[in-house]
């Protein structure tokens, strides 16, 4: 690419500041663009963020600039039928439509006919700056001019490289602010009136924005990774994530002032413990949250907290959870899918750990511990 000189390091001081100096997300995103106009002679611009943890972006807060009205009410639209979205994981830094798509096979699309074309923009005068920090990603920003301003040259490209871990950089800073904010303004406008306890806040992605000391080792019970690959077994994640869809569901039918929770059990597919939980759902600044509650003496939570305190793993712990049911050795093996000289391994160092001989003590060691 070509060589960067003085007036496009300026440039680059000028958008990295005129980031930084924005507080909120949204007021950045359109500071952003309007530098990222006058430095490449830009008609058209948008800047959309990631959706949660996941390779899609938020198309319902994404930012628009040089469009009209009508067709901002379809960039939805528009944008969901963009070859380049579904290309997102697998894009360099800086890319142009050519890099995803022939302009013979664009020109048949509907984002070109009746998005492109429209707004006199040519395919080789689109260009995407996709903003990731490691293998995450966070936002796209997309570039469009004129017939008239020419394609983008290689030293614009290297330009737009250059400020892209920048911007990366402070709009993670500023997503991690943004949570910070919300998770502490939901847990403090919420009143719960019940003897439950809040040990984790979803967003609207069904992503943890808080989670409760010790909960997560309680959750992770429930998030195995499939051990045989021909099983087809389901999370209790994702059978929180069903139930929090659901509950969505059930707010745009009903007219409900109070808020819309319902109670649970998730259940490990290994051990066969049992977790009973409240989710419920809230609306913070029109948009979905969820609290996932437990009761403060939820028989599961205890043991858990012991065992951890205890300092076993994770696979000690689920040995411990079967021995407290009553199966012998072989049993075991087979709901952990290990060996049993395996499993007498992990007898071995738990009996350890606790300073026990054997089986029956240690029941006891968790049930008297302090």
């Amino acid at each position: 690419m070509g060589t960067l000189g003085h007036r496009d390091l300026r440039d680059v001081l000028f958008v990295t500041r005129a980031a930084l100096e924005c507080g909120e997300i949204d007021e950045m995103r359109m500071e952003v663009l309007s530098s990222l106009e006058r430095i490449f002679k830009c008609s058209l611009s948008g800047f959309q963020l990631a959706s949660g943890t996941h390779d899609k972006l938020d198309l319902d807060r994404a930012v628009v600039r040089g469009s009209d009205s009508e067709t901002s009410k379809k960039y939805r639209y528009y944008h969901s039928v963009n070859p380049v979205t579904h290309s997102l994981p697998f894009l360099p830094p800086v890319s142009t439509f050519d890099q995803v798509i022939s302009p013979r096979e664009l020109i048949k699309t509907d984002f070109y006919n009746d998005f492109l074309r429209p707004h006199s923009l040519h395919l080789s005068h689109y260009l995407f700056m996709t903003l990731k920090t490691g293998k995450q990603l966070l936002g796209v920003v997309g570039l469009a001019r004129p017939h008239r301003m020419g394609n983008f040259s290689f030293r614009e490209k290297a330009k737009a490289e250059l400020l892209i871990p920048y911007l990366a950089n402070i709009l993670e800073e500023k997503i991690h602010l943004e949570k910070l904010r919300r998770r502490t303004a939901i847990l403090d406008s919420v009143s719960l009136d019940l003897s439950y306890k809040v040990v984790m806040l979803l967003d609207e992605y069904l992503d943890p924005i808080y989670v409760d000391e010790g909960a997560d080792q309680l959750l992770s019970l429930f998030t195995h990774e499939k051990i045989r690959p021909e099983e087809s077994q389901r999370s209790g994640i994702d059978e929180l994530s069903f139930h929090c869809r659901e509950l969505i569901m059930s707010s745009h039918r009903e007219e409900n002032q109070e808020p819309l929770q319902k109670q649970l059990t998730l259940k490990t597919d290994e051990t066969g413990q049992a977790l009973t939980i409240l989710l419920r759902l809230i609306e913070y600044q029109d948009k979905p949250a969820f609290l996932v509650c437990l009761k403060p003496n939820e028989p599961l939570l205890f043991f858990e907290q012991r065992l951890i305190k205890l300092g076993l793993t994770k696979r000690e712990r689920e040995v411990v959870y079967l021995l407290y049911q009553g199966l012998e050795d072989i049993e075991i093996s087979k709901k952990l899918y290990i060996s049993r000289y395996t499993v007498g391994n992990h007898l071995k160092s738990i009996f350890s750990k606790l300073g026990v001989c054997n089986r029956t003590s240690v029941i006891h060691r968790i049930l008297t511990l302090e």
